[in-house]
């Protein structure tokens, strides 16, 4: 299920990153987990966009595995950023689909359906929104074990959660009214981390983990965001202060936000800090400049213990008139 070393915190920026000049059919390399890469031998898949067509307003988006096999296909349209809107499909790479539903505004909308690698159904969600404001909701509502049996019916039973290999479960507990409810379990092989947790209609009350040296952590929160001391506004002032604009980039006028990934370490220190959209290479080398001048972060904290998690941090560069 989840990894501590691959959670993705997304701080202040959400959504597709294509560039707002997209041409017909334009190659992008991306990395899991990270994003969009300069290098191609560094990429797990590409992305194709093609532009719309006559009378329509849709980006054609697909996604190939490094082979050349299938990953995805999508549309999107244009608002700034690139917005999913329509139908979904991805694929494993032996060519049977692993997911499909619709987007809508860039969220999937109603029934989504995963798929074990084999191509037999696995589960079956139900993704709303409801009131002012609108919240979006999850209804659990069919889930079957790899020889078909049903575990989930109408949102009632158990649900056993596996790694992205489908090797092993994971994590298993009680759903009931198509959300969370009872005693949950699981582990992390990889970080040596144990947990149980228990849930209300859905609602976390509490937990307790174990990590590899047997210590405990109580919690009420699955996740715990690591974040620049004094929050967003004193990352604004703390940008705003030490970038300084490339004096190229200022007589040409190109302005443009650069998309900077790193990780927050246990310890609040940044590491391994690279980037993901250029718009110019005196831009992101300036954006990179300045972050690593950030003093420590808050660390961030995945089922009470203290974790690596990567971020994605967008730096805006804007010429005054």
């Amino acid at each position: 299920m989840n990894k501590l070393n691959m959670l993705v915190l997304f701080l202040l920026f959400a959504g597709l990153n294509v560039l707002a000049q997209t041409p017909a059919d334009t190659t992008y390399y991306l990395k899991n987990k990270v994003g969009y890469v300069r290098n191609k031998d560094s990429a797990d898949y590409k992305r194709v966009v093609t532009a719309p067509g006559p009378g329509s307003n849709l980006y054609q988006i697909n996604d190939y595995y490094i082979d050349g096999k299938k990953k995805s296909t999508a549309q999107g349209r244009m608002d700034k950023r690139m917005i999913y809107e329509g139908p979904y499909v991805s694929y494993y790479q032996n060519g049977n689909k692993q997911k499909e539903g619709t987007y809508v505004n860039n969220e999937l909308e109603g029934e989504v359906n995963t798929y074990y690698p084999d191509g037999k159904l696995y589960v079956t969600k139900i993704y709303k929104k409801e009131g002012t404001p609108a919240l979006r909701s999850e209804y659990i509502k069919t889930v079957k074990d790899r020889k078909g049996k049903v575990l989930v019916v109408n949102g009632n039973g158990k649900y056993h959660i596996y790694d992205e290999d489908f090797k092993q479960i994971t994590d298993e507990g009680s759903v009931k009214d198509g959300v969370y409810d009872g005693t949950w379990t699981g582990t992390n092989d990889e970080d040596q981390i144990s947990y149980s947790e228990i849930y209300v209609k859905g609602k976390l009350i509490s937990g307790k983990s174990k990590d590899e040296k047997g210590n405990s952590y109580d919690y009420t929160e699955l996740i715990v965001s690591p974040e620049f001391v004094g929050g967003t506004g004193a990352l604004s002032v703390f940008l705003g202060r030490n970038i300084k604009y490339p004096r190229k980039c200022m007589e040409e006028g190109i302005e443009g936000t650069v998309i900077l990934t790193f990780k927050v370490l246990k310890t609040g220190a940044l590491s391994e800090i690279s980037v993901t959209r250029e718009i110019h290479k005196d831009l992101a080398k300036e954006a990179v400049r300045v972050v690593k001048l950030s003093p420590r972060w808050k660390t961030g904290y995945y089922r009470g213990v203290p974790s690596n998690i990567l971020c994605n941090l967008p730096v805006k560069f804007v010429l005054g008139n």
